[in-house]
């Protein structure tokens, strides 16, 4: 069961016990992300995120990669759209070890002026790598053109104008101003003691200022379009944006749903078509993105730049025959299995749990059971997967293809 205790500064502390094993995974999550930047500031949070790594009061870079990796623990972070998290995950005799070393990176990073430098350049680096992985930039230029101006669309990474320009005080005044005590969550998913937890937690976390909460995410408007990125590269690629369903409106089920049947995994029909009866494309896929007040469901492909023509003629006719037929009963059934199968078995996992219950109370303000999940998939309908298909494949869309000038004819 999923517990939470909220210290007197606000900072929240949700945690559940799981029997049987022997790891435990935490994580340091902030309720900011690229959403919170303008344009100006545009990866900030992520410059942050890269910089707790290199070194705090208490330990060198290298000490905290060392002091880690004796424990045999795994150490990471990533920053996303609308937060940041700083995890581990360890034995359970190694937890306050390994909170330890977390735990003084993030309340004590040093930025050093030359460190800021070094990694201002290692993280260039990653935004050129992601400009030559066209997946990537269509996944990427789908999302900026599909929610802009809104601060959702901008790049998690920031571009190379927008990095190069964020200075050490940049860094220090923005983490300041938004890593505050009401934006903090601390979750903890595996094998502890919990009056020790949360002692633990009081004396680590107790101290953290308060500050203003974050604003109230303002509303989203999609965009359609067509765009095309030109690329030297052999297989060019193709996403489809389509408006879709918020993460709090309960057809968000029946969208995952729809997803599974229409083009996640080797039984959908994208794959089935496009694929094994074409030989049209080796990589074909949907996945659903639910934001606050409305989402965006998408369909890419990789394909030849020769192949074009005929994948997308395809491409369109599998999407309104789906949008304008519905499922089978049979694919109805197959996928919320699927669904249910793959989620409580995700869950046995302590690296599951912990974001799990994380985003559920940073995005939700609650984290649902198991059982409270399993029945909301298995309530969703026939009739709601067909209604939701038809509304958003017949709406709005966006089209955007990255690849060889072939692609423009």
């Amino acid at each position: 069961m999923t517990k939470k205790h909220t210290l007197s500064n606000g900072v929240r502390i949700i945690y559940e016990k799981l029997g049987g094993i022997r790891s435990v995974s935490a994580g340091i999550w902030v309720d900011c992300g690229s959403k919170n930047e303008t344009p100006a500031q545009n990866g900030v949070s992520h410059f942050i995120e890269h910089m707790m790594f290199k070194g705090s009061r208490g330990r060198t870079a290298l000490e905290l990669a060392h002091d880690m990796d004796m424990l045999g623990a795994f150490m990471n972070a990533f920053t996303a759209k609308e937060h940041t998290c700083y995890h581990v995950k360890c034995l359970d005799d190694d937890l306050y070890d390994a909170l330890d070393i977390l735990s003084e990176m993030f309340l004590n990073p040093l930025f050093a002026p030359e460190a800021v430098e070094r990694e201002r350049r290692v993280i260039l680096e990653e935004i050129n790598m992601y400009l030559d992985t066209p997946e990537d930039v269509a996944t990427e230029e789908l999302t900026i053109n599909a929610f802009a101006p809104h601060p959702y669309s901008l790049p998690i990474l920031g571009t190379r104008e927008t990095v190069s320009a964020i200075t050490r005080d940049d860094l220090v005044s923005y983490m300041e101003s938004r890593y505050t005590a009401e934006r903090i969550v601390v979750a903890v998913a595996g094998s502890f003691d919990e009056d020790r937890l949360l002692s633990y937690m009081e004396k680590t976390f107790g101290s953290v200022k308060r500050g203003a909460p974050a604003p109230a995410f303002s509303p989203i408007r999609f965009n359609g379009g067509d765009i095309f990125i030109p690329r030297n590269i052999e297989q060019n690629h193709i996403n489809l944006g389509f408006e879709s369903v918020g993460r709090k409106d309960r057809r968000a089920y029946a969208a995952s749903v729809m997803s599974l049947i229409l083009g996640d995994g080797m039984s959908s029909r994208l794959y089935q078509t496009l694929r094994e009866e074409s030989g049209l494309c080796y990589n074909v896929y949907s996945f659903n993105m639910p934001i606050f007040d409305t989402g965006m469901f998408v369909i890419g492909a990789a394909y030849s730049p020769d192949s074009e023509a005929e994948l997308t003629a395809k491409l369109d006719e599998c999407i309104a025959g789906f949008a304008r037929d519905g499922v089978t009963e049979e694919e109805f059934i197959r996928a919320k299995k699927q669904i249910i199968t793959n989620l409580i078995m995700s869950f046995e996992s302590s690296s599951t749990r912990m974001p799990y219950i994380a985003r559920g109370e940073l995005l939700y303000g609650y984290v649902r059971t198991q059982d409270e999940l399993i029945a909301l998939i298995e309530g969703v309908t026939r009739e709601e997967v067909n209604a939701v298909a038809n509304s958003v494949l017949s709406g709005k869309r966006l089209r955007c293809r990255v690849g060889t000038d072939g692609a423009a004819r």
